[in-house]
């Protein structure tokens, strides 16, 4: 809270701004040289963001109505690197592998066959019960497993292309077990992560993104039973985009901004003038603190990608007419799916 509000004093302190002009990603209407484009729309939730190494693809996983779980609806898409639609279905896990959990089949998200398989169970009712048969077929299934996916009551092997599914045995299963038998999940790694271009170091960067006002909507001072102090309010921020347009973005928060910013690296098919934006929804705010996932994107593909204007986030390399020389694109946008 103390950051937060050093920031806003920063920003606010200093001359005063006409923020008529800033816009919610949902109705924005981009610049000159760059268009705002929707990918999931704002009543979604989106929690799982991959970027296909070797399609140079994105994939992205959402649901709607996230405060009420019951009539949420799931959906995942496939996006190219400028932020097109390619594909959707529904919104389960993607494993590292590329392949899509329905808790009782799987598909994969590459090779475009929609048929559900079933996973491979070889246990019967009885030999799942029995503790010496379960351990016995587990440590045969995990020895031969490229992959071996975890959750918190079955486990997942992936032996020659085909899945197999073993509920856990809660006689042998217990912490010191999942210990001694890890996840399989660094040896067919096809998908990761995005990285957020504002974490880390990034975050008190001001050359991609900057705060540049607030205004306060709600408060609540913290006191003997709540210690925490709180703020909600408009934040204004500015998107500065290679050529020279300013993307200026009006957004409710509370606590912070509540948004990621994310690049594909040029290694990977990406644009530098294409950043995609994730929001988070707050059901305290329903009707302000918005979802969704969005795109800024050229709004001529043969406009130049490279521009007056550079950022500590762009994804320069020596082979895609840049002098910065080669850096490390894959450990500063992408890193390793969660286990």
């Amino acid at each position: 809270m103390l950051a937060i509000s050093i920031l806003i004093c920063n920003t606010m302190c200093e001359t005063q701004k006409d923020f008529n002009s800033y816009q919610e990603l949902h109705k924005h209407t981009g610049s000159e040289n760059y268009e705002v484009a929707t990918i999931f729309p704002k009543e979604y939730e989106v929690w799982q963001i991959l970027a296909d190494t070797v399609a140079n693809k994105i994939y992205a996983a959402g649901a709607t109505n996230p405060v009420d779980e019951k009539e949420a609806v799931g959906d995942r898409r496939e996006i190219s690197i400028l932020g097109e639609v390619l594909d959707d279905g529904p919104g389960y896990e993607i494993w590292k592998d590329g392949t899509i959990e329905f808790y009782d089949y799987y598909n994969w998200v590459f090779n475009g066959d929609k048929t559900k398989h079933a996973f491979k169970n070889l246990l019967n009712d009885k030999d799942q019960k029995d503790s010496k048969k379960w351990l016995n077929k587990f440590v045969e299934l995990y020895n031969k497993a490229s992959y071996v996916h975890e959750s918190s009551w079955n486990y997942h092997f992936k032996i020659d292309d085909e899945w197999y599914k073993i509920n856990y045995n809660l006689d042998v299963v217990n912490e010191d077990f999942v210990k001694q038998y890890p996840p399989k999940e660094n040896q067919d790694v096809r998908l990761m992560e995005l990285r957020d271009l504002r974490s880390g170091k990034m975050e008190k960067d001001t050359t991609l993104v900057d705060l540049v006002g607030y205004e306060e909507t709600d408060s609540e001072d913290g006191g003997w039973f709540n210690p925490i102090s709180f703020s909600a309010g408009n934040y204004f921020m500015e998107l500065y985009m290679p050529l020279g347009d300013t993307i200026k973005i009006k957004r409710h928060g509370s606590m912070g901004t509540n948004m990621q910013f994310y690049k594909m690296p040029v290694t990977h098919g990406g644009r530098n003038d294409v950043i995609f934006i994730v929001q988070e929804p707050n059901e305290m705010y329903p009707n302000k603190e918005f979802g969704g996932m969005y795109v800024v994107r050229p709004r001529k593909l043969e406009q130049k990608e490279y521009g007056p204007h550079k950022s500590a986030a762009d994804s320069y390399s020596s082979q895609y007419s840049s002098n910065e020389g080669n850096i490390d694109v894959e450990a500063k946008f992408l890193k390793p799916m969660k286990d």
